[in-house]
């Protein structure tokens, strides 16, 4: 179509027929000037729509065909009927490209469907036939289950049909269904339990079989969505015997040649389990017991090897009786059937006794219980290993020896009582014994026969000597009169051993450098003793010079020596010693150096302690010395040993340096001397030489100035090795300067070689005074001393007033000027014998010097002898800044500038 011009309107209707009345519409608009086109059509009506008439699933199956006409987009489909609503999860705006779909239904009912196309705006729809829905509620057992023996299958097979709410039958194929056991009997369901509905609704289940007999039987099916059903009643008889058990449990029974009462029950039973009860069995018994067994058909009945089980029971009964403690198996058999064992459980009967189980002990001695283990049984009157119930105490005695030890662990801790842990029957200990010799070791716990048993102990090796006789005492000897002193070889818990056939020499010595052996009383000096063949001891004498507690040893080869402590007392008293060692000091005045021990002693050296004894004491080469009792104390010439004590001390004390030599003495005693060193301690400098004067110089011309280095009490104190470094200094506010000699190179610090305590400087100074120099060290106090310096010659001269400065004046009212004449470091010269002439000068033609304000005009001016200044004064009728000068024959002139206004 074409259409020219503004404002023409186009209108296109188009018409769709469909089976059911249906009509699409298409409209298409324009405005404005242009050309356009159209093509007129109808959309394509669904056809054909559908559906089973009736149905016994809840998944309904729709188809349909697409009529001639334009192609939809897409379906979407509505339920209708007895449950409206959309169906196969479509709809306006989730549309269906197929032309088939599968609607779920919500229950029984009758139902249609509408089948819509779309194609952009347009739809048509078409509506499908009714279909009957009539889903499956339950199933019924269409064939029951029937009596059949165990473990075989259930025939006929079980059958079950699905049935509708209306109880007819729903023939709905692919719906699983499931059986499981019912009733009271409790057998196990076996086979296949789930099977599926065939087209016609119904499951067969071919496989079902039940395991154990019972006559309360029955079967329950389910499906989902299905309501469960019931079968009737049925039995399950037993199957051909084919096994012997035994029906009751094992049995625990005390050792005993009777039963206790308690049977065994050996039955017969099917594959299943199920007991049978037809034909008649005979049961052979055997056990795998070493003891004395029975078994009977009656407690305390005739032994029997077999018993029957008749026709119509399924079991028979049997006692048995055992005496060995254990778990022997008990076996029934009988012909065509598999055989029954059981493991019956034979306790001990009450123990009796107590038994050792291992052979009679052997050991040598040892302290620790390190033999064994021994053990010990507990008994009952079979020979049964008899378990305690509980921890139970066994204890341990040993006659014959009183040092036996037991322990519960090999080398463990010492015990007489071993523990018999519950539910044991034995306990083990572990035994020793340091004495040779055949104790007996006995077990015992009440209520029960003890056990014993000899052990053999046998001595050890030899390893060591020992003294068997007391510790000696005597005075200080050279001869060896203490004894005997006894000696034997022992094994390590000090049993004596004999020596061998080729004897035993023992070597003897001391800790003393005083000591002698002999072999009897005052013998001969040895150094050894032989022990005889087979003997187990030998003997010695001993002496020595030195007093106190000297060890004597004896050795031997292979053994341990032996060592025992001799008491030497000391011997009557004869001579003083100095204990002290030499003593080297600084001097002191106060009696504090020491202590000086002295001590008396006897012939060999040996303190005495016996009596009191009155002490002098002197000095030979000194009058400044002094003795004290004490540190510190009055001084005195005597001190005391008192009785019980050796020695006595002193404090010695002396302002004098050098070797002094002391001596104490006693009555009857040789006296004693030692010589005491007292070397001076320096503590501080000092300038021995007098106070030096002289004229200001730059060089060191004063002296010689002598340094010395002392102790406090004034001795020289020479410097130590590497000399003593000594700085020096001045207080002056000119420049100081040392040297070594005089006019030398200037130091600041001077060396005091080791060994000496002198050292000299010298010294100048360019300031006019007293200055104070000082002389320091690093370990010693300083030492000072004041110089005197005077001025030096006159040199130059030097204006010491301020600038002139006032208005021009013929008069001459500016000063005083002061003119001083100085030496050449700037001080004034104050010790001049003559008098000064100094000319005055200004470059001004106005000048004017006058020796007083406003005086007489002059052209000099006199510095007097014995002063260093003079005065001037000055005017100038010319106005401007003149230099003025001063000037002195030989002398440095010296100028200054003046104001004139």
């Amino acid at each position: 179509m074409r259409g020219t011009g503004r404002g023409l309107l186009l209108l296109v209707v188009a018409t769709l027929v469909t089976a059911l009345p249906s009509v699409a519409h298409a409209y298409f608009t324009s405005g404005g000037d242009g050309v356009s086109s159209v093509t007129a059509g109808h959309l394509a009506t669904p056809t054909s729509p559908a559906v089973p008439s009736v149905s016994y699933t809840a998944a309904i199956p729709i188809s349909w065909a697409t009529g001639p006409g334009l192609a939809p987009t897409g379906y979407y489909v509505q339920r209708l009927g007895s449950r409206p609503g959309p169906a196969c999860n479509s709809s306006a705006t989730a549309l269906l490209t197929s032309t088939s779909c599968v609607d779920t239904v919500p229950g029984d009912g009758d139902y249609s469907y509408r089948v819509i196309a779309v194609r952009d705006s347009w739809t048509t729809a078409t509506t499908s036939g009714t279909t009957a829905v009539r889903l499956p509620v339950t199933a019924t057992f269409c064939q029951q289950p029937t009596t059949a023996a165990a473990g075989t299958v259930l025939t006929p097979a079980v059958r079950l049909c699905l049935r509708t709410a209306g109880g007819d039958p729903a023939p709905a194929a692919g719906i699983q269904l499931t059986v499981r056991l019912g009733g009271t009997s409790s057998g196990h369901l076996q086979g296949t339990l789930t099977a599926d509905t065939d087209s016609s609704g119904t499951a067969t289940f071919a496989t079902l079989r039940i395991d154990q007999s019972g006559t309360d039987y029955r079967l329950i099916a389910s499906g989902s969505g299905l309501s469960d059903a019931t079968s009737d009643r049925f039995a399950i008889v037993p199957a051909n015997a084919n096994v012997l058990v035994f029906a009751t449990p094992a049995r625990t029974a005390t050792a005993a040649t009777t039963s206790d009462g308690q049977s065994l029950v050996i039955r017969r039973n099917d594959p299943f389990g199920n007991p049978v009860t037809s034909g008649t069995s005979t049961v052979r018994l055997v056990t795998s017991s070493t003891g004395t067994t029975r078994f009977s058909t009656t407690v305390g009945g005739s032994a029997v090897t077999s018993i029957t089980i008749p026709s119509g029971a399924s079991s028979a009964t049997v006692y048995y009786a055992d005496t060995r403690s254990g778990r022997p198996v008990l076996t029934a058999s009988a012909t065509g059937l598999v055989s029954a064992s059981q493991e019956e459980t034979i306790t001990p009967a009450a123990a009796t006794t107590l038994t050792y189980t291992t052979a009679a002990p052997s050991f040598t001695v040892d302290a620790a219980a390190r033999y064994g283990p021994l053990t010990i049984a507990r008994r009952d009157t079979y020979g049964n290993a008899a378990p305690v119930a509980t921890a139970t105490a066994v204890s341990l005695t040993a006659t014959g020896s009183s040092t036996t030890v037991f322990a519960a662990t090999q080398s463990g801790s010492p015990t007489t009582t071993v523990t018999m842990a519950a539910g044991s029957s034995s306990v083990d200990f572990w035994v020793g014994d340091i004495r040779p010799g055949k104790p007996v070791l006995t077990a015992a716990s009440t209520g029960l026969t003890s056990a014993t048993q000899t052990a053999t102990v046998t001595v050890g090796a030899a390893v060591a000597l020992a003294f068997t006789t007391a510790a000696r005492s005597g005075s200080a000897s050279s001869s060896a009169t203490l004894g005997p002193l006894t000696l034997r070889q022992q094994d390590v818990y000090g049993n004596a051993v004999a020596a061998p056939s080729s004897g035993l020499v023992i070597t003897l010595r001391s800790s003393s450098a005083g000591a002698r052996f002999a072999t009897r009383s005052g013998g001969g000096a040895v150094t050894s003793v032989t022990m005889s063949s087979g003997a187990t001891s030998v003997s010695a004498y001993y002496g020595d010079t030195v007093a106190g507690s000297p060890t004597v040893t004896a050795s031997a080869t292979g053994l341990a020596a032996a060592n025992q402590s001799v008491t030497i007392a000391p011997g009557t008293s004869r001579k003083l010693v100095f204990r002290n060692a030499a003593i080297t000091a600084a001097p002191s005045a106060a009696r504090d150096l020491g202590p000086l021990t002295v001590q008396r002693q006897d012939s060999f050296g040996n303190p005495t302690t016996s009596g009191s004894t009155a002490v002098t004491l002197t000095t030979a080469n000194t009058t400044t010395g002094s003795f004290a009792a004490s540190s510190g104390g009055a001084a005195t010439t005597l001190v005391t040993i008192p009785d019980g004590a050796s020695t006595t001390t002193a404090w010695y004390g002396d302002t004098k340096t050098g070797t002094i030599k002391l001596s104490a003495a006693a009555t009857n005693l040789s006296a004693a001397s030692q010589n005491i060193v007292l070397a001076p301690v320096a503590s501080q400098l000092v300038v021995t030489s007098t106070a030096r004067s002289g004229a200001a110089s730059s060089t060191a011309t004063l002296g010689a100035i002598t340094i010395v280095r002392r102790d406090q009490f004034g001795n020289a104190a020479p410097a130590p090795t590497g000399g003593t470094v000594i700085s020096l200094s001045s207080s002056t506010t000119g420049t100081p300067v040392f040297a070594t000699s005089s006019g030398g190179t200037p130091v600041t610090q001077v060396t005091m070689a080791a060994g000496s305590s002198t050292v000299s400087v010298y010294y100048g100074d360019t300031r006019v005074g007293t200055p104070v120099i000082t002389a320091a060290a690093s370990d010693v106090a300083a030492a000072t001393q004041t110089q005197t310096i005077t001025p030096g010659t006159t040199r130059a001269l030097r204006i010491e007033s301020a600038p002139l400065s006032g208005a021009r004046s013929t008069s001459a009212q500016l000063g005083p000027l002061v003119v001083a004449r100085i030496d050449a470091f700037g001080n004034l010269v104050t010790n001049s014998t003559a008098s000064l002439t100094v000319g005055l000068t200004s470059t001004s033609t106005g000048r004017r010097f006058a020796t007083t304000a406003g005086g007489t005009s002059v052209t000099t001016v006199s510095i007097p002898a014995g002063q260093a200044t003079a005065g001037v004064y000055y005017g100038d009728s010319v106005a401007g800044s003149p230099t003025i000068t001063v000037s002195a024959t030989g002398l440095t002139s010296a100028t200054q500038t003046a104001t004139i206004s």
